[in-house]
């Protein structure tokens, strides 16, 4: 991933691993057993689906998604590889450039985790979501609606919403 702050962010394979089951079956492709070996033959680095995206700053997308109308959150702030120091100034322009809540948490995530990221959310004022991280039917770890409430002390994206 590049810089996220400043624009050209580069989506990873991994950040499009999802589509491959979707994928898959439409195009005809056979002889993948799982979508981990689909993922590996066809959207690896140097592979047909190795497509690199860029997006534009996140002050930019944040300015878009308000002109629509839109309330945004940072959506799994846990799942990206930095240290906390680097994760603290994330959230904190997150917050600057207008974001409004974070994700608490999303599926399989720990105690501490969650703890943290309610630290975070905290420290800047931001309300708070939380997702099952759903991505198909027949994936027990991300079941539609299978995630516990929010931390009473969480004020939820959605409050004041109608």
């Amino acid at each position: 991933m590049a810089d996220p702050v400043n624009g050209n962010l580069k989506l990873s394979v991994a950040d499009r691993k999802p589509v491959v089951p979707a994928i898959n079956p439409m195009a005809g492709l056979k002889g993948q057993k799982d979508d981990r070996t689909a993922f590996k033959s066809y959207l690896s680095e140097g592979r047909i689906g190795d497509v690199k995206d860029y997006w534009p700053g996140m002050e930019m997308a944040i300015e878009w998604i308000h002109k629509a109308g839109g309330d945004l959150v940072r959506e799994r702030p846990e799942k990206y590889r930095m240290s906390r120091t680097k994760l603290a100034v994330l959230i904190g322009d997150f917050k600057r450039f207008g974001g409004r809540a974070m994700e608490i948490f999303s599926a399989q995530q720990t105690e501490e985790v969650t703890k943290t990221l309610v630290r975070f959310s905290e420290s800047q004022s931001l309300r708070s979501s939380c997702g099952s991280d759903f991505h198909g039917p027949g994936r027990p770890w991300s079941e539609n609606g299978k995630v516990p409430e929010l931390p009473p002390r969480c004020s939820p994206v959605c409050e004041g919403w109608f």
